[in-house]
């Protein structure tokens, strides 16, 4: 039994999105003018924010940091090259497209028709018609999260024998991405690209594997989430990943699974 699925993602994202939702008129919903009005303040608070950026210097930004100078010094330079205020306009246009981008993904199609203006939803403005809707969708997705929780406690203790700490501990890489899958017989080795991860696995073996699912478009997409079952002395690996806006799965059967590491 697999839960963690694409509905299960995409409803994390919308649990939440009712609580930056300002209050506008149907009219204001719909309305050209008042987008443009909308998108001016978002680049100004844009270009407030790239401000701030820019006037923290290296030391306040180095504080209490923990990762090698030469690496404090590229991200500080990238987080200040990233924020000029003199591009808030360019910045805040790529925001507000990633957001619609956003939404449109996680909503489904029979809200989506319901909202009148995308752009003017992405900017967190909504007539009290369409915040009602999407709140009442909001509630609907926490109860199908917390539903999912509640089963995966209950059934996952009877379902799998007690894994090892070193593989349990090994197995996941949440923010990371599965560079390369490369297969020799029934042998699978997953590249991984752990950056983001907060893991140091750089490679994991499942030999002697029985695929039960590896879908095409796993290679380069972002790991999200994952299970590990142990039943007879026999593995069941399973992982929901990202690539654009397809939601690639494995399920993998295997006795021996090892990791090649970074350290």
């Amino acid at each position: 039994m697999y839960y963690y699925t694409k509905e299960w993602y995409l409803r994390s994202k919308c649990t939440g999105l009712y609580l930056n939702l300002q209050s506008c008129t149907e009219e204001e919903a719909r309305s050209a003018e008042y987008y443009e009005k909308q998108l001016a303040i978002f680049a100004e608070e844009i270009r407030f924010e790239c401000e701030q950026i820019k006037n923290t210097s290296y030391d306040v930004f180095a504080e209490d940091r923990t990762e090698p100078e030469e690496l404090l010094r590229e991200e500080f330079n990238r987080r200040i090259a990233e924020n000029n205020p003199d591009e808030a306009d360019f910045i805040a246009a790529k925001r507000l497209s990633e957001r619609i981008a956003a939404v449109k993904l996680a909503l489904p199609g029979e809200i989506l028709a319901e909202i009148p203006d995308i752009r003017i939803f992405a900017l967190n403005r909504a007539d009290n018609k369409t915040a009602e809707l999407i709140t009442s969708y909001a509630e609907e997705c926490r109860r199908f999260m917390q539903e999912t929780d509640f089963r995966f406690e209950e059934e996952y203790p009877a379902r799998t024998e007690p894994i090892p700490d070193e593989l349990w501990e090994e197995y996941g890489f949440a923010g990371g991405r599965i560079k390369k899958i490369l297969r020799k017989g029934r042998d699978i080795t997953m590249i991984i690209d752990n950056a983001g991860s907060g893991s140091d696995v750089t490679a994991m073996h499942i030999n002697d594997a029985d695929v039960e699912r590896l879908d095409d478009g796993l290679e380069d997409s972002l790991w999200i989430a994952n299970e590990m079952y142990l039943t007879n002395g026999e593995y069941e690996l399973c992982a929901l990943c990202r690539k654009g806006e397809a939601f690639p799965e494995f399920i993998l059967h295997s006795k021996d699974i090892s990791f090649e590491f970074d350290r």
